[in-house]
Protein backbone atom coordinates (compact mmCIF):
# COMPACT_ATOMS: atom_id res chain seq x y z
CA UNK A 1 0.00 0.00 0.00
CA UNK A 2 1.42 3.25 -1.07
CA UNK A 3 -0.41 6.50 0.20
CA UNK A 4 -0.22 10.13 -0.91
CA UNK A 5 -0.06 12.77 1.86
CA UNK A 6 -1.43 16.04 0.92
CA UNK A 7 -0.32 19.11 3.21
CA UNK A 8 -3.58 21.45 3.36
CA UNK A 9 -3.08 23.13 6.83
CA UNK A 10 -0.80 25.99 6.25
CA UNK A 11 -2.15 29.38 7.09
CA UNK A 12 -1.57 30.96 3.87
CA UNK A 13 -0.16 34.18 5.24
CA UNK A 14 1.88 35.01 2.35
CA UNK A 15 -1.23 35.28 0.70
CA UNK A 16 -3.15 36.68 2.79
CA UNK A 17 -4.96 33.76 3.91
CA UNK A 18 -8.06 31.35 2.35
CA UNK A 19 -5.30 30.60 -0.40
CA UNK A 20 -6.53 26.51 -1.05
CA UNK A 21 -10.05 27.59 -1.34
CA UNK A 22 -9.47 30.06 -3.69
CA UNK A 23 -10.77 29.17 -7.16
CA UNK A 24 -8.36 28.19 -9.96
CA UNK A 25 -9.65 26.98 -13.19
CA UNK A 26 -13.38 27.09 -11.64
CA UNK A 27 -12.49 25.25 -8.43
CA UNK A 28 -10.68 25.05 -5.19
CA UNK A 29 -6.62 25.17 -5.54
CA UNK A 30 -6.00 22.01 -3.26
CA UNK A 31 -9.00 20.38 -5.26
CA UNK A 32 -6.60 20.55 -8.18
CA UNK A 33 -3.90 18.94 -5.68
CA UNK A 34 -6.70 16.23 -4.93
CA UNK A 35 -7.87 15.27 -8.39
CA UNK A 36 -4.51 14.33 -10.14
CA UNK A 37 -3.84 12.46 -6.37
CA UNK A 38 -7.10 10.63 -6.57
CA UNK A 39 -6.22 10.21 -10.58
CA UNK A 40 -3.10 8.37 -10.08
CA UNK A 41 -2.60 4.72 -8.59
CA UNK A 42 -2.30 5.81 -4.87
CA UNK A 43 -3.92 3.62 -2.85
CA UNK A 44 -5.24 6.14 -0.45
CA UNK A 45 -4.97 9.75 -0.15
CA UNK A 46 -4.62 11.66 3.71
CA UNK A 47 -5.44 14.93 3.52
CA UNK A 48 -3.51 16.97 6.33
CA UNK A 49 -5.78 20.15 7.40
CA UNK A 50 -6.12 22.31 10.43
CA UNK A 51 -7.80 22.27 13.60
CA UNK A 52 -11.38 20.54 13.18
CA UNK A 53 -13.32 23.75 12.67
CA UNK A 54 -11.27 24.34 9.18
CA UNK A 55 -13.26 25.02 6.43
CA UNK A 56 -10.82 23.42 4.39
CA UNK A 57 -12.45 20.05 5.11
CA UNK A 58 -15.90 20.97 4.22
CA UNK A 59 -14.74 21.99 0.89
CA UNK A 60 -12.98 18.97 0.21
CA UNK A 61 -15.81 16.38 1.72
CA UNK A 62 -17.83 18.40 -0.19
CA UNK A 63 -15.89 18.04 -3.60
CA UNK A 64 -14.86 14.89 -3.10
CA UNK A 65 -17.84 13.03 -1.32
CA UNK A 66 -18.02 9.72 -3.31
CA UNK A 67 -14.02 9.30 -3.02
CA UNK A 68 -13.45 6.33 -0.59
CA UNK A 69 -9.90 6.58 -0.73
CA UNK A 70 -9.69 10.09 0.62
CA UNK A 71 -9.36 10.68 4.58
CA UNK A 72 -8.24 13.43 7.02
CA UNK A 73 -5.14 14.02 9.55
CA UNK A 74 -5.51 17.23 11.78
CA UNK A 75 -2.82 19.79 12.39
CA UNK A 76 -4.03 21.24 15.34
CA UNK A 77 -1.50 24.44 15.43
CA UNK A 78 -0.20 24.50 11.55
CA UNK A 79 1.90 27.41 12.76
CA UNK A 80 4.31 25.33 14.19
CA UNK A 81 5.90 24.91 10.79
CA UNK A 82 4.80 22.57 7.84
CA UNK A 83 7.22 19.44 9.26
CA UNK A 84 4.14 19.53 11.88
CA UNK A 85 1.76 18.90 9.15
CA UNK A 86 4.11 16.25 7.10
CA UNK A 87 4.22 14.47 10.81
CA UNK A 88 0.65 14.42 11.30
CA UNK A 89 0.06 13.00 7.88
CA UNK A 90 2.85 10.20 8.48
CA UNK A 91 1.59 9.55 12.01
CA UNK A 92 -2.31 9.18 10.51
CA UNK A 93 -1.31 6.66 7.88
CA UNK A 94 -1.53 2.50 8.60
CA UNK A 95 0.32 0.09 10.07
CA UNK A 96 0.51 -1.94 6.43
CA UNK A 97 1.89 1.18 4.26
CA UNK A 98 4.76 1.07 2.36
CA UNK A 99 5.37 4.38 1.19
CA UNK A 100 4.06 7.75 1.37
CA UNK A 101 3.92 10.25 -1.58
CA UNK A 102 3.86 13.64 0.33
CA UNK A 103 2.62 16.40 -1.72
CA UNK A 104 1.57 19.97 -1.16
CA UNK A 105 -1.86 21.52 -1.78
CA UNK A 106 -0.87 24.82 -3.33
CA UNK A 107 0.88 22.92 -6.95
CA UNK A 108 -1.94 22.59 -8.63
CA UNK A 109 0.29 21.06 -11.78
CA UNK A 110 1.96 18.38 -11.47
CA UNK A 111 -0.55 15.65 -13.04
CA UNK A 112 -1.58 12.18 -12.10
CA UNK A 113 1.01 11.13 -14.92
CA UNK A 114 3.61 12.78 -12.57
CA UNK A 115 2.76 10.59 -9.60
CA UNK A 116 2.81 7.35 -11.25
CA UNK A 117 6.06 7.86 -12.45
CA UNK A 118 7.44 8.61 -8.66
CA UNK A 119 5.45 5.53 -7.90
CA UNK A 120 7.05 3.07 -10.08
CA UNK A 121 9.98 4.28 -9.61
CA UNK A 122 9.53 3.82 -5.89
CA UNK A 123 8.17 -0.33 -6.94
CA UNK A 124 11.36 -1.08 -8.75
CA UNK A 125 13.72 0.68 -5.86
CA UNK A 126 11.58 0.49 -2.89
CA UNK A 127 13.31 4.00 -1.56
CA UNK A 128 12.70 7.17 -1.87
CA UNK A 129 12.32 9.08 -4.97
CA UNK A 130 11.85 12.84 -6.20
CA UNK A 131 11.14 14.47 -9.46
CA UNK A 132 14.09 16.14 -10.33
CA UNK A 133 13.33 19.20 -13.19
CA UNK A 134 16.44 21.61 -14.49
CA UNK A 135 18.84 19.73 -12.13
CA UNK A 136 16.53 20.65 -8.76
CA UNK A 137 14.88 18.09 -7.31
CA UNK A 138 11.37 18.73 -6.64
CA UNK A 139 7.97 17.88 -5.30
CA UNK A 140 6.12 15.65 -4.25
CA UNK A 141 8.52 13.53 -3.23
CA UNK A 142 8.32 9.83 -2.34
CA UNK A 143 9.03 8.67 1.53
CA UNK A 144 9.78 4.53 2.35
CA UNK A 145 7.75 3.52 5.43
CA UNK A 146 11.28 2.76 6.81
CA UNK A 147 12.43 6.15 7.41
CA UNK A 148 9.31 7.28 8.67
CA UNK A 149 10.59 7.75 12.26
CA UNK A 150 13.51 10.04 10.85
CA UNK A 151 11.07 12.52 9.41
CA UNK A 152 8.88 12.43 12.91
CA UNK A 153 12.03 13.09 14.89
CA UNK A 154 12.65 16.57 13.51
CA UNK A 155 11.42 19.34 14.95
CA UNK A 156 8.14 20.93 13.46
CA UNK A 157 10.20 24.10 11.94
CA UNK A 158 12.58 21.40 10.76
CA UNK A 159 12.88 20.75 6.90
CA UNK A 160 12.81 17.58 5.20
CA UNK A 161 15.16 17.99 2.91
CA UNK A 162 17.66 17.52 5.32
CA UNK A 163 16.66 13.90 5.45
CA UNK A 164 16.74 13.33 1.95
CA UNK A 165 20.30 14.75 1.74
CA UNK A 166 21.56 12.36 4.21
CA UNK A 167 20.21 9.06 2.86
CA UNK A 168 20.72 10.67 -0.74
CA UNK A 169 22.91 7.61 -1.92
CA UNK A 170 19.22 5.60 -1.46
CA UNK A 171 17.27 8.72 -3.68
CA UNK A 172 15.90 7.86 -7.29
CA UNK A 173 15.53 10.93 -9.29
CA UNK A 174 13.01 11.05 -11.75
CA UNK A 175 13.57 13.11 -14.54
CA UNK A 176 10.67 15.84 -15.94
CA UNK A 177 10.47 18.08 -18.66
CA UNK A 178 8.30 21.18 -17.59
CA UNK A 179 9.16 23.25 -14.77
CA UNK A 180 5.57 24.65 -15.06
CA UNK A 181 3.81 21.17 -13.60
CA UNK A 182 6.05 22.92 -10.28
CA UNK A 183 4.79 25.86 -9.67
CA UNK A 184 3.18 26.30 -6.36
CA UNK A 185 1.46 29.03 -4.93
CA UNK A 186 2.47 31.07 -2.25
CA UNK A 187 1.46 34.89 -2.64
CA UNK A 188 -1.50 36.34 -4.81
CA UNK A 189 1.47 37.27 -7.93
CA UNK A 190 1.98 32.97 -7.80
CA UNK A 191 -2.03 32.99 -8.89
CA UNK A 192 -1.87 34.95 -11.18
CA UNK A 193 0.40 33.60 -12.79
CA UNK A 194 -1.13 30.08 -12.44
CA UNK A 195 -3.82 31.77 -14.43
CA UNK A 196 -1.52 32.04 -17.20
CA UNK A 197 -0.26 28.53 -16.79
CA UNK A 198 -2.12 25.58 -19.26
CA UNK A 199 -5.08 24.06 -17.29
CA UNK A 200 -4.90 21.43 -14.39
CA UNK A 201 -6.81 18.74 -16.79
CA UNK A 202 -4.12 19.05 -19.70
CA UNK A 203 -1.04 17.86 -16.79
CA UNK A 204 -3.22 14.76 -15.24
Amino acid sequence: MIAGVVLAAGLGERFGGAKLTRELDGRPLVCHTLQYCIASTLDAVVVVVGPADDPLEAVVRSAFARESRLSFAYNRDPARGQMSSVKAGLSALPADVQAAVVCLGDMPFVGADIVNRLLEAHRRTGGFVVPECEGVWRNPRVIPAAHFADFLALGDNQKGAGVFERFRTEVQAVAVDGAWHFADIDTVDDFERAQRIPPAGESQ
